[in-house]
């Protein structure tokens, strides 16, 4: 771990948005002697997820203690990276928060900015690992310059609308990229499915008042919105129901 734990402000515009935030920094360094081939995880961590002051009924709260599950992937990953010994060269960054209602929460209507410098009206304050992710992304891109870059995260319940709770949604412009995870899941049984990034989806997440919105203006389309704006060498992985399997009466999470 590089220096283990340690805080950084995921930007200006959320220090005061969430109580105790920091950001966890791993380092695997398998391959030192091409040091600028680097694979950067970036993985989601809400600690766990009220929705805010756009607070989550009963039924959809209980189990986001599991909002941090894109996290706990991406830390089991490096684990087995040194384990196996892996000859890869791989950056890890976490971004960490709880989402709550608090005298310093955000709400609807405010508008932050982002480490990218990019403004953004808050719309819907259950849409907030969007926010997190976003500035560990812009960090991880600053610090490490990785020549691809692999989020992870409990984004959307439209992705568990969309695919049902067994299937993860991919999205990427990286084809080969695409193609190797889609061979990889299909070995493992853990499946993906590819959901597209169009022109569409970048228009819907524009602001007025703001550069964007965090949250899609209409009922629709609200698991493509937040990658509208992927770069070539960017996969996210929307894991939706993939957290949870229900089998019988056994229930299994997958961290």
């Amino acid at each position: 771990a590089e220096d283990g734990i340690r805080d950084f402000c995921l930007s200006r515009g959320l220090g005061d948005v969430y109580k105790r935030q920091h950001g966890v920094t791993m380092v695997y360094q398998g391959n030192p002697e091409q040091k600028d081939n680097v694979i950067a995880l970036v993985g989601k961590g809400i600690t766990f997820d009220t929705g805010g002051y756009n607070i989550k009924p009963t039924g959809s709260m209980e189990t986001m203690y599991l909002d941090k599950a894109g996290a706990c992937s991406v830390i089991a990953t490096m684990y087995g990276l040194a384990e196996l010994k892996l000859k890869v060269n791989v950056v890890a960054c976490i971004p960490l928060a709880e989402n709550s209602v608090s005298h310093n929460a955000t709400k609807p209507s405010d508008i932050i900015k982002s480490l990218k410098g990019l403004t953004v009206e808050i719309t819907n304050t259950d849409a907030e690992g969007r926010l997190i992710l976003a500035d560990a992304m812009t960090h991880v891109q600053k610090e490490y310059k990785p020549t691809t870059l692999i989020e992870l995260s409990t984004l959307t319940g439209a992705c568990m609308v969309a695919l049902g709770e067994q299937t993860a949604g991919l999205f990427s412009n990286d084809e080969q990229l695409v193609s190797d995870l889609i061979e990889s899941s299909n070995e493992t049984g853990e499946r993906l499915w590819r959901l597209p990034i169009n022109k569409e989806h970048r228009e819907a997440m524009k602001g007025t008042s703001s550069d964007l919105v965090n949250s899609g203006k209409t009922r629709y389309g609200g698991c493509l919105l937040y990658t509208s704006d992927a770069a070539d060498d960017l996969l996210c992985v929307d894991l939706g129901g993939r957290r949870i399997i229900k089998k019988k009466n056994i229930i299994y999470y997958i961290l």
